[in-house]
């Protein structure tokens, strides 16, 4: 694995992080391995639910200025 110091672990995608800390956790003691899994599953699912709930967030969006633009145009 290769070292990263704390500047180059902050600049890293987020995918990379995650599978920095999966490989870093096969290096760890048991508890500590158990817990830097975890946390890296927890940060991917987190990952994939803002990208969903952005995606949603965007489509709403363009749908409320679609409404808007109607009930706008019906004055």
């Amino acid at each position: 694995m290769q070292n990263l110091n704390q500047q180059e672990t902050l600049r890293l995608p987020v995918e990379q992080l995650i599978a920095a800390a999966h490989v870093a956790a096969k290096y760890l003691p048991a508890a500590s391995s158990a817990l830097m899994t975890e946390l890296a599953v927890r940060l991917d699912v987190t990952k994939t639910v803002l990208r969903e709930v952005i995606a949603e967030r965007d489509q709403l969006n363009t749908e409320h200025k679609a409404l808007k633009q109607r009930c706008g145009e019906a004055l």
